[in-house]
């Protein structure tokens, strides 16, 4: 084409033009002064056209998919049009638009493809908003944030600045605290931060409700949740004061509604961070019953009121995962942009790839979205189903069912391989705070057959039924007598008069009672 097109002293340009063969869309730099040459000045100016398509899609803007294809379409067209219009002694042959069908094929397979994950996605969020009983769109999540209590606003600013809660100890099996070293901390605490005690009582008198936050760009994993850790602490406080003043009944009594009162404060969290908080605090509330357990302060009808309000905490974790879901759709938002640090993170570098290739990384991150959302809608029925499954066989499940089979590799999928597994732990926690329930309330059956009977019994047989945990169906261990319990410094044994009830661990073994995650210890001959 050159050869014949221009001068002599040009004609080594050919040689050149050769390297065009390796990125086509600029060929029109070879074609433009041909044309020019022969005065075909439309088809020169259709190759002007296709150099500006290309010039544009190298711009360093953000285009999404369809504007990306819609562009590269107009390079290979007005590149076309170009090609018709130099002249040749060829005729022109329809296999030669062989190539052009081929690629048409290509992006209405795409595009097709594209529309049905759009489609699926779509239905599975609809499915998880059905099965929740609320929504999990990312727009009426910002909603509901608009109407919570906002971290700036009193009491819960204040609440939220107090820090040195750290020295206050907490009651606990591992190593297990004396009354008499809980209150001395307790005290010791009290006696420097009055101003920290009226905030919180001031907190508590409010209502409980949801905990908003501002709207922003970025993934919600990115939220700063500081209320979160303020509840912590101040159930802290509250579990402190209620076994350090274990033996009058009203204060034990008052502190533990409010201790459900704060757990029902991160209940309320649209985050599955809120949840677990929820959780530890549930866990922390529970271990300081062994207290007014020990000094007898509350009667049987008491118990019965203070273990009444159970929470569900299958509900709870199926209404984690929609959390998780509508996180997922924060950090998914923010894949297709080029120049987002998280796809660099994710992807390592390949955003310059997801900018000249967009719909064919757009689908692959939606295949990675459904399959998230197939995880999610999986473990939703587990924690919704009223059975007696144990955790360690619903996390089998959800690894092993052939959804999971059908891909080669679980780590297929980059997004779903670093959020999907730690999900799987949520049912070994909701196992573990239902089986620590049920031993505060075996405990509480214990005192009652001592004294009623002047002895602790000999086993479990008493209860009527096999006492089992819910992680693997397994006896729970009971000891009673002499046990031993870890001093403070956790250097040595010490021997006390009590009982203890522990489950095994997430394998199935007995850990031993000084080393078991999941243990309630009464001491009953005083410190």
């Amino acid at each position: 084409m050159l050869k014949k097109s221009l001068p002599v002293k040009y004609r080594k340009v050919k040689d050149v033009s050769i390297l065009l063969a390796i990125i086509y869309q600029v060929g029109a730099i070879a074609l433009i002064p041909c044309l020019f040459k022969n005065r075909r000045w439309f088809f020169a100016s259709a190759g002007i056209a296709s150099l500006s398509c290309f010039g544009t899609l190298l711009l360093p803007i953000t285009l999404n998919a369809y504007w990306h294809w819609a562009f590269l379409y107009c390079v290979n067209i007005f590149l076309l049009i170009a090609i018709y219009g130099y002249k040749d002694q060829r005729k022109f042959n329809i296999v030669y638009l062989c190539p052009l069908v081929l690629v048409i094929i290509y992006f209405a397979g795409l595009l097709i493809y594209n529309n049905q994950l759009d489609n699926d996605i779509l239905q599975r969020r609809a499915e998880i908003s059905r099965k929740l009983g609320r929504s999990i769109e990312i727009e009426d999540f910002w909603e509901t944030q608009k109407k919570g209590l906002q971290p700036d606003q009193e009491p819960l600013k204040s609440l939220i600045a107090i820090r040195d809660m750290d020295s206050i100890q907490l009651p606990r099996d591992t190593p297990y605290l004396s009354h008499n070293e809980l209150k001395n901390s307790l005290e010791q605490w009290q006696s420097k931060h009055q101003k920290e005690i009226k905030v919180i009582d001031a907190f508590l008198q409010i209502p409980v409700q949801k905990v908003g936050h501002a709207c922003n760009s970025e993934a919600l994993a990115s939220i700063q949740l500081d209320e979160l850790s303020a509840f912590r602490k101040t159930a802290m406080y509250l579990c402190s004061d209620l076994a350090v003043n274990c033996k009058d009944r009203d204060i034990v009594i008052k502190r533990n509604r409010e201790l459900e009162k704060i757990r029902d404060w991160a209940l309320k969290s649209d985050f599955i961070i809120g949840k677990i908080v929820a959780l530890v605090i549930e866990r922390m509330r529970l271990q300081a019953l062994a207290y007014p357990l020990q000094s007898g302060s509350l009667k049987p009808d008491d118990w019965r009121n203070v273990l009444k309000n159970k929470i569900d905490w299958g509900a709870m974790m199926a209404d984690a995962m929609g959390d998780e879901a509508t996180s997922f759709q924060s950090i998914f938002d923010l894949l297709p942009n080029p120049d987002s640090m998280l796809l660099e993170r994710v992807y390592f570098g390949l955003g310059q790839a997801v900018k000249y290739s967009p719909l064919e990384f757009s689908i692959h991150f939606k295949r990675d979205y459904r399959f998230a959302l197939d995880g999610y809608l999986k473990q939703i029925g587990l924690f919704l189903e009223k059975n007696d499954l144990p955790a360690n066989k619903r996390i089998e499940y959800v690894k092993y069912t052939k959804t999971a089979e059908l891909i080669p590799h679980r780590n297929f999928y980059i997004l779903s391989t670093m959020l999907l597994p730690a999900m799987e732990s949520l049912h070994v926690k909701q196992a573990q705070i239902e089986d620590y329930y049920r031993l505060v309330d075996t405990a509480v059956k214990l005192n009652s057959y001592r004294k009623i009977h002047g002895k602790l019994p000999e086993n479990l047989d008493f209860l009527g039924k096999p006492l089992l945990d819910s992680l693997n169906q397994l006896p729970v261990v009971y000891e009673h007598g002499t046990i031993n319990i870890q001093d403070l410094n956790r250097q040595k044994i010490i021997e006390r008069y009590g009982f203890r009830l522990y489950t095994c661990d997430e394998s199935g073994k007995d850990p031993g009672a000084l080393k078991a995650h999941n243990a309630f210890t009464v001491i009953l001959n005083g410190e």
